[in-house]
């Protein structure tokens, strides 16, 4: 069956049984590694468990660097956000400032607009209206066919009356009469 010598053969496994006398001594300790390591009573791995103990710590060393990134970057960005956000009392009190002068302008109008009421002062009603030189002063006059000719398309200043009396003129927009319409030039030879 064998085509070995039995000489060659006695050999081979005098090597083979060398070899696995060799492989059940302990290793010498690696420099560096503790000896109460080296002499624990837990069975040591194969090298197949501590290549997939390592890629398995790799792994997750990965995942929690990629988590920690992903915080890092929101808290970052809340960061931002919060200082933004954050005003300095110069910039408060100059809002406020703001805020009180509006609404006092607002406290005034509502003054003013019941006051002109009770006084009987009203605005001349100008908008789409022929214009009125009694009420009206016209500050522009245009050509346009989207109106009729003498209707007030524009109020630039409104005007103002009271018991009949024009307590100032309405500053308006008119729409030019055809007749005030240039006309163009007909040829020399005509």
């Amino acid at each position: 069956m064998s085509g070995l010598d039995p000489e060659h053969r006695r050999y081979v496994l005098e090597a083979v049984a060398v070899w696995l006398d060799a492989l059940a001594e302990a290793e010498p300790p690696l420099p560096g590694v503790a000896p109460e390591a080296v002499q624990s009573v837990e069975p040591v791995p194969d090298l197949f468990t501590m290549l997939g103990q390592l890629t398995a710590l790799t792994r997750e060393t990965q995942l929690q660097g990629r988590a920690t990134n992903r915080l890092h970057a929101e808290l970052s960005a809340k960061l931002d956000h919060l200082a933004e956000n954050q005003i300095s009392t110069d910039t408060m009190a100059r809002k406020l400032g703001d805020i009180r002068r509006e609404a006092r302008l607002e406290v005034i109008t509502e003054l003013l607009d019941d006051l002109l009421r009770r006084l009987d002062v009203r605005e001349i009603p100008c908008l789409g209206q022929p214009f009125d030189p009694t009420l009206m002063q016209a500050a522009e006059v245009v050509h346009t066919t989207t109106a009729a000719p003498g209707t007030v398309v524009d109020v630039f200043r409104p005007g103002y009356i009271s018991n009949g009396r024009v307590l100032r003129f309405a500053e308006v927009r008119v729409v030019a009469d055809a007749r005030d319409t240039p006309t163009p030039q007909g040829n020399a030879n005509d």
